[in-house]
């Protein structure tokens, strides 16, 4: 019999075996999904396992399963949450032509705010440090990122690439306007007359903003 290759069980069971892979992970992001949601909501102290598993029909066991402990789902869901806004800002690099980098920069972060509109709201709990204490090790990510993009701006400012600007509050106020249509969602659907925004909105909005963050640094 010819031996099994790498990761494939000799009994025949090594294709069962991504399946389950998936499946795990599936069934991970729908708790981190749904948790997303409830501690947005309710906050940590509000929030419970219970309603997290009854707003998705699964057993609560089975997020037990996967998350022990209600902290362990919040600071798994915060890592995941970190994770993805970090990479909006990989495109801003020392060597990046500035008006494409700003451009890809936010239109990523605004469409990681459309996508993942509770996303502030729960990190906005570990700012707030109403949240177990390990959990601030997280705001040590986002203060790293916020450090060394900001060098990058104030390095384009050297370069004479831009328009002089502290390049942390620079983009602490690109971080404030796309996150305005997300914490502020309720206010901004009143003002505009809008049950919600369409990809059209969007998209407008994702000019707008480029458009000003351009013109604030001399290169629209």
């Amino acid at each position: 019999m010819a031996a099994a290759g790498p990761g494939i069980a000799a009994d025949g069971q090594g294709q069962a075996r991504p399946r389950k892979g998936r499946i795990r992970e599936e069934s991970r992001r729908r708790i981190l999904d749904a948790a997303e949601r409830i501690f947005a909501r309710h906050g940590f102290a509000g929030a419970t396992m219970a309603e997290i598993a009854q707003s998705i029909g699964m057993p609560k066991a089975n997020i037990h399963y996967y998350f022990g402990t209600k902290e362990e789902l919040y600071r798994a869901l915060v890592v995941d949450i970190v994770e993805e806004w970090r990479h909006t800002s990989d495109c801003l690099t020392v060597d990046a032509e500035p008006r494409a980098a700003i451009t890809q920069f936010l239109r990523e972060k605004l469409d990681l705010t459309r996508r993942r509109p509770h996303a502030a709201k729960v990190f906005g709990e570990v700012n707030a440090r109403a949240v177990p204490a390990d959990d601030q090790d997280y705001l040590e990510d986002v203060r790293r990122v916020l450090e060394s993009k900001g060098q990058v701006i104030d390095a384009w400012v050297a370069a004479k690439k831009i328009q002089p600007v502290d390049g942390r509050h620079f983009l602490m106020a690109l971080w404030a306007m796309t996150q305005y249509y997300a914490d502020f969602d309720g206010q901004m659907r009143g003002v505009l007359g809008k049950p919600g925004l369409t990809e059209p909105d969007w998209g407008y909005i994702a000019d707008q903003v480029v458009s000003y963050a351009l013109r604030v640094l001399g290169i629209e």
